[in-house]
């Protein structure tokens, strides 16, 4: 329960910095969803908002057959916001019946927008610090491909 605590401090103290755009974006990851690896595949939704320069955050909802992940994090773009490569660094809380854990959660990857209010994008995300019998795996670090496909408006 504390580590819910800490996440929902990060997401307020997050939330009141600076917006430079109106940049919302609403999307999931495919991989996610129909991968058999993540908890025999997990309906997933993450929502993103804009902060000064070149920055956004991110928060994530997965859930699976046994496991639920929430997650916030922080995007910065190289280039241009949603459309260009990005590196994401963050928090994950893993949870099962059993037992939960608080993690690192970070990205390097790429999106583009498509059309005026939908993106494509791709990456590979790192996961350490979580308990391995949570996360259904040998060892950790672990690595995890994304595809994402997102409305932004």
């Amino acid at each position: 329960m504390r580590a819910v605590a800490t996440l929902l401090m990060i997401v307020a103290s997050l939330v009141t910095l600076p917006a430079r755009a109106a940049e919302f974006g609403l999307g999931m990851d495919l991989i996610r969803t129909v991968d058999q690896n993540q908890d025999d595949g997990m309906e997933n939704l993450w929502f993103q908002f804009a902060t000064s320069g070149n920055g956004a955050v991110l928060l994530g909802y997965a859930k699976g057959e046994e496991l639920v992940v929430l997650d916030v994090g922080y995007k910065h773009y190289m280039g241009g916001r949603l459309n260009s490569v990005f590196f994401q660094a963050g928090a994950g809380y893993y949870d099962n019946d059993v037992e939960d854990d608080l993690g690192f959660v970070g990205a390097i990857g790429y999106e583009r927008k498509l059309a005026k209010h939908f993106t494509l994008g791709g990456s590979a995300k790192l996961i350490a610090g979580v308990d391995e019998t949570l996360l259904g795996t040998v060892e950790t670090p672990v690595f995890q491909p994304t595809i994402s496909v997102a409305v932004v408006f």
